[in-house]
């Protein structure tokens, strides 16, 4: 990018969305899910239609929950303590990794000149989880009074995330994981022992809502896009 033909009133820091198509779960797993949860007469008819080659998974399915709840920890750590984002009604989904070209790095929208073509190889496309939707989400401080924000967003958004409420064994795996991951990120950014400590701050206001106020409504505090 040519910054010198921007006018100054054009070249100020800021937030940018870097677009990406999510590629769709590999063909195998599309099929077995059709196998799996269509009925028999319908399931030719589902693996024909060409809308369920953009399929994408959600996290709500039975899958490994240890390593599922790992990938989500991780995730919802990087937005937090990384971005610095509160993930306000935000999207999390399986879909297949990013293409990738033999013996190379993944392709990236804007990495090849219009209408090229790299030498990708579609046959070991192993699963991610891809997070969408980040319209209504908003940047944080990483100050204590903004760690509020982020127990409404998660407490708000769908139910990706365990729940001592629902299994606790599996909460107490996925708290393990995002504190290992966000104390890893905090330091690598060489913040104050303040912000450190956020990170835990927000397991336990979390952790205190969900024991402590069965009957309240996360819809009723949340704000989009500050």
């Amino acid at each position: 990018m040519d910054l010198k033909r921007y006018p100054k009133s054009h070249k100020k820091e800021g937030a940018a969305f870097l677009l990406n198509r999510i590629p769709a779960v590999p063909l195998a797993v599309r099929e077995l899910l059709i196998d799996r949860y269509f009925a028999k007469e319908i399931r030719d008819k589902a693996k024909g239609n060409k809308a369920n080659q953009a399929c994408l998974m959600v996290e709500h399915l039975n899958l490994d929950e240890e390593l599922l709840a790992d990938e989500l920890a991780i995730a919802l750590a990087a937005i937090h303590w990384q971005a610095q984002v509160d993930a306000m009604d935000t999207e999390f989904v399986l879909g297949s990794a990013p293409p990738t070209p033999a013996g190379g790095r993944p392709v990236h929208v804007g990495a090849g000149q219009p209408h090229e073509v790299d030498n990708v190889d579609h046959t070991k496309r192993p699963i991610h989880v891809w997070v969408l939707d980040f319209d209504k989400s908003s940047s944080i401080e990483l100050i204590h009074g903004d760690v509020d924000r982020l127990v409404v967003a998660f407490l708000g958004n769908d139910p990706y995330f365990p729940r001592p409420d629902v299994s606790i064994d599996l909460c107490i795996h996925f708290n393990e994981t995002y504190l290992k991951a966000s104390c890893l990120i905090l330091e690598n950014r060489h913040v104050d022992s303040q912000a450190i400590a956020l990170p835990a701050l927000f397991i336990a206001k979390v952790e205190a809502k969900i024991t402590e106020h069965e009957g309240w409504n996360a819809e009723d505090d949340i704000v989009f896009g500050l």
